[in-house]
């Protein structure tokens, strides 16, 4: 007897794939009975599993995807299904892994459920998910960190520059604009920040504020700048007034007033302008700042990465 005319008389139990959201069956059934005068039957299964997935901690997420499986129109009075040889029921090709993920050893239980009355067996296989974060560092964390080092540039060019400090800043902001869209593109949507959002956030922030403190600079340079014309033409005004003046007395006082307010206008010729300090206090606190929230970030959610 074959098996395809053996099935047509032994009674074969609806199986129901609850988590699957394609299935297809191969029509391969093979049929034995052992020694035990048990009879073992073995069909060939292809189906698509579904997986709620959260990514609050993306790229750190660990996913757990559950599969279950039960009887459609059997009670445990019929039948109770149980796994064979427990966790070991279940194996995994080696060659066959995820790229993104990394599988862990699967692991296997089951649950009796009530209903009208009868009870139900379900057979349930776990599989936890943990993502691999090389990818994400080379693609992510890691060009982020060179843009926002690219920007601190800025500190170290003059103020006259405005053209090439206004273009490096609004370029690196343009390119984390850039990588945030890219990585939108390969979750799916979202309601809720995640953690690589959070990064790109302060990146995109700490690029912004650049733009912000180049803004007071080139401010602070161009009142300087107006104070200092200001004090050279006041002064050649009171020169002329000193050689129309006749009176020996009276320009004596000019000129020593002039001399006082050439004493007071120096310091805008020796000393910098306020500008050039604040570079020089940016030059060391926006890599202090980004250095203290890296540190906050990775120690925050490699706490919560399954290693």
């Amino acid at each position: 007897m074959t098996n395809a005319r053996c099935s047509q008389h032994i009674w074969i139990p609806d199986i129901v794939f609850e988590t699957a959201k394609s299935f297809q069956t191969f029509g391969n059934t093979y049929f034995r009975i052992n020694k035990l005068k048990n009879v073992d039957i073995a069909e060939r299964y292809a189906f698509k599993i579904g997986c709620l997935m959260y990514f609050e901690n993306y790229p750190f997420d660990t996913q757990n995807c559950v599969f279950s499986i039960a009887m459609m129109s059997s009670t445990n009075k019929d039948v109770q299904p149980k796994w064979k040889e427990g966790n070991e029921a279940i194996s995994f090709f080696k060659r066959i892994q995820p790229l993104q993920f990394q599988l862990t050893k699967p692991v296997t239980y089951t649950k009796v459920k009530g209903f009208n009355g009868d009870n139900y067996t379900y057979l349930y296989l776990k599989v936890k998910l943990i993502r691999r974060l090389t990818g994400s560092i080379i693609n992510i964390f890691a060009p982020s960190t060179l843009i926002v080092a690219v920007s601190w540039v800025t500190f170290w060019i003059r103020v006259e520059a405005a053209p090439a400090r206004v273009a490096l800043s609004i370029t690196s902001l343009l390119t984390l604009c850039t990588q945030v869209q890219q990585n939108k593109s390969q979750l799916p949507a979202l309601n809720y920040i995640t953690a690589v959002d959070i990064w790109l956030f302060v990146c995109i922030l700490m690029v912004f504020s650049t733009l912000i403190e180049f803004a007071f600079c080139y401010n602070s340079y161009s009142r300087q700048k107006v104070n200092v014309a200001h004090s050279s033409c006041q002064e050649r005004n009171e020169m002329n007034e000193s050689k129309v003046n006749k009176w020996i007395d009276d320009s004596e006082k000019k000129v020593e007033k002039q001399s006082k307010r050439t004493e007071k206008t120096c310091p805008y010729c020796t000393f910098p302008y306020n500008g050039t300090k604040i570079d020089v206090i940016c030059r060391k606190l926006f890599p202090f700042l980004f250095l203290i929230f890296s540190v906050i970030y990775w120690i925050y959610f490699l706490r919560k990465y399954n290693f």
